[in-house]
């Protein structure tokens, strides 16, 4: 039989806090998904899965998470996860959802970040959620597209010329000047 989960809902604002306290796994991480879809059906947008107290969390408890991201992201609804602490935050780590996940370490952080993002009413998706969307982040991006090597304020060098597959040597196309080959004359 599967750990306890303690499930309590607050609210600051437009803000609903909902703070996970416990083991919570296969057995019980339904009923975060359950409450979710609860607040989901009375339309509430803004979200914080406040993680603080949560002091176990296995696969179906990350699964749960993810779904209810998901699930909040497709109606333009906010969420962000807070405070994630040792084996946790170690899961979370592990499964590479650091870069995926809206994370804010504590829970005065995670209030700030929706505070600051909240999108006008009836908004598909706040921009500032997005991670490509975070300047960092898009220069991370640009910088990945060019070689370890070249530094990125030198631009790229152009290709080397094609090679003649039959010979492995000169042009692969037409004649060029210096060639040996003779065109049509």
């Amino acid at each position: 039989m599967g750990g306890q989960v303690d499930i309590q809902l607050r609210r600051s604002g437009t803000i609903y806090v909902v703070d996970v306290k416990g083991e919570m796994d296969l057995y019980n991480a339904s009923r975060l998904k359950d409450v979710i879809k609860t607040l989901i059906d009375r339309n509430v947008r803004q979200y914080i899965i406040n993680l603080e107290a949560l002091d176990y969390c296995d696969s179906s408890g990350i699964g749960a998470i993810l779904y209810i991201f998901s699930e909040l992201r497709k109606r333009g609804m906010l969420m962000v996860v807070s405070g994630p602490r040792g084996s946790v935050k170690r899961v979370i780590e592990l499964t590479k959802l650091v870069g995926y996940l809206p994370l804010a370490a504590d829970l005065n952080e995670a209030l700030a970040r929706l505070r600051e993002r909240a999108p006008a009413a009836g908004a598909a998706d706040h921009p500032a959620e997005r991670p490509a969307d975070r300047p960092a982040e898009r220069a991370a991006d640009r910088a990945s597209d060019r070689p370890a090597d070249r530094p990125a304020d030198r631009p790229a060098e152009p290709a080397p010329p094609e090679r003649n597959p039959s010979t492995g040597k000169g042009p692969a196309h037409g004649n060029q000047p210096g060639s040996s080959q003779r065109g049509p004359g």
